[in-house]
């Protein structure tokens, strides 16, 4: 199956007859496209989860660059490509503006239907190539004896087996929460300073102990280990855990 006849277009234009120009191009190769004319569209529909987003930064409620930074600070759009397409801003000041507020490509018009389409077939291939890379890590952080979370944006992006059982939750119940709300209110400022640092590149790895509260608020000391890395695409922090109570008690 190519990537056409499998993938899921979003285009955003508050245009007509420029939006439709480009879905007749899009459905012509074989993709799946839905559309919508505001920023409030897009961010309604993008919980649909497309596989790429082409957006307009011309929009009568937000721009294109509010739209992309508010998709790549929400956990279940983050990962979505977004491609930047603009008939409007052409100058390089905005171009950068563009790439720095999250999007993966920006393109602008007039543009050649095949220039459009090969920039879309490379941005899916990099989504796919990274959807396949973050399957097999996410498999092994799963089945670690040690307890693991990933942290981007303030928020917990993914959780093993392990750290979902010491909280008494699942692991859907915990990924989008806040990483701060397993933690023990006095260790908050702790856990939120180890984490910035880690994201400011201040430390290749830093041990931490504190408290977490589980579901059934109960509490039990971890000792912990935070690092760097990129997560789909963007700085993150891991952090792995591991049981500290029984050593507590006996020192």
């Amino acid at each position: 199956m190519s990537i056409q006849t499998k993938s899921r277009i979003l285009n955003v234009d508050d245009q007509e007859s420029d939006r439709y120009a480009i879905s007749r191009i899009l459905r012509r190769e074989g993709f799946e496209v839905k559309e919508a004319a505001t920023g409030a569209e897009t961010l309604q529909l993008a919980m649909e989860i497309p596989d790429l987003i082409i957006l307009d930064v011309r929009l009568p409620d937000f721009n294109g660059f509010e739209i992309c930074r508010k998709l790549k600070h929400e956990p279940p759009t983050i990962a979505i490509p977004v491609l930047l397409l603009t008939a409007t801003y052409h100058d390089d000041e905005s171009r950068v503006k563009g790439l720095e507020s999250g999007a993966e490509g920006y393109l602008t018009q007039p543009i050649e239907p095949a220039v459009l389409v090969a920039h879309i077939n490379a941005l899916l291939r990099a989504r796919n190539a990274l959807r396949e890379s973050e399957t097999r890590y996410r498999m092994l952080l799963d089945n670690l004896p040690a307890g693991v979370y990933v942290v981007q944006n303030e928020r917990i992006q993914f959780v093993n087996k392990r750290f979902a059982e010491m909280m008494g939750a699942t692991q859907d119940e915990l990924v989008g929460k806040s990483f701060l709300d397993a933690a023990h209110p006095e260790d908050r400022e702790l856990l939120r300073e180890s984490t910035a640092r880690q994201l400011a590149g201040m430390a290749l790895t830093r041990r931490i102990e504190f408290r977490l509260i589980a579901k059934d608020r109960n509490v039990r000391w971890v000792e912990a280990f935070d690092t760097l890395i990129d997560y789909e695409g963007k700085p993150a922090v891991l952090r792995n855990m591991v049981d500290v109570a029984g050593r507590r008690q006996r020192g």
